[in-house]
């Protein structure tokens, strides 16, 4: 029986690998393309809805990682929301998940 369930897990992940075209899952990778597609832009706007205290103008698509669901590395313009705004380079890492929700998991200095 395990060694049925182990293969058939092996099968599951192979069928997934082959439908995302080939990308790998895991470690976070160079993106062909770097740059912010409409969809990609709504997947960031998703995911700023209610964040407080930074507003970002994201530039360009860094990398992408593949899990149960895929997390997304922008760069960014962060500004923050106080009384003397101040505007940094940021990474922001949105995860998006298989049913398509999308938040914010990680903001980090980019410079």
């Amino acid at each position: 029986m395990k060694k049925t369930l182990i293969l058939l897990m092996i099968l599951l992940c192979t069928l997934c690998a082959c439908a995302r075209k080939e990308e790998k899952l895991g470690g976070f990778e160079e993106p062909k393309e770097k740059e912010i597609t409409p969809e990609l832009k709504e997947i960031f706007d998703k995911a700023c809805e209610g964040y407080v205290g930074m507003d970002f103008e994201v530039l360009e698509l860094v990398a992408t990682q593949i899990v149960s669901g895929t997390n997304y590395k922008f760069l960014c313009n962060g500004t923050t929301v106080t009384l003397n705004p101040q505007t940094a380079k940021k990474y922001v890492t949105v995860y998006k998940d298989l049913e398509g929700n999308c938040r914010i998991i990680e903001v980090e200095d980019a410079e």
